[in-house]
């Protein structure tokens, strides 16, 4: 029994995600190794702070802690940000559950790399799309069966 205890503790301390475990109050009870790396607060410092502490008054206001759905049963899922330690604003999504115990928990992954990508796409779509517009050249697109899906305004000046 001993190792599997030990087993499930390396578990919780090593994953990937920050695990953050609190109270009905929003209180931490438990938090892993991951937890401390994300938010720059060690163990013992996020065990003194509530759920709450980690977001800005702004970001609450567009996403609140909704409890009330979390006492449902139902499990949460949000896009947010948090306040690191030194102050920092990282994006992060965060999936929240009601265990069965009555205590919650918050898995928190930092999604920077993937906020940076949709940007770049977001960037490159534009991009496109303006070369798309202001080309001089008339430019039809095709899917794969020669259903045309866009044109450029150069062919709709042309037909």
């Amino acid at each position: 029994m001993n190792n599997q205890l030990e087993l499930y503790k390396s578990i919780f301390d090593d994953a990937v995600d920050a695990i953050f475990i609190g109270d009905k109050k929003g209180d931490f009870i438990i938090v892993n190794k991951s937890a401390e790396h994300l938010t720059g607060y060690t163990k013992k410092e996020l065990l003194k702070l509530n759920m709450s502490d980690l977001f800005s008054e702004q970001t609450f206001k567009n996403s609140p802690l909704k409890y009330s759905h979390l006492d449902n049963n139902q499990a949460i899922i949000k896009e947010r940000e948090i306040i690191k330690k030194d102050g920092s604003l990282i994006p992060v999504e965060m999936k929240s559950k009601k265990l069965s115990n009555g205590i919650y928990q918050s898995v928190i992954r930092d999604i920077t790399e993937r906020k940076q990508k949709e940007k770049e796409i977001k960037e490159n779509k534009e991009r496109y799309k303006t070369l798309f517009e202001l080309s001089p050249s008339g430019i039809i697109l095709e899917d794969a069966q020669g259903t045309i899906i866009d044109a450029n305004p150069v062919i709709h000046k042309t037909f």
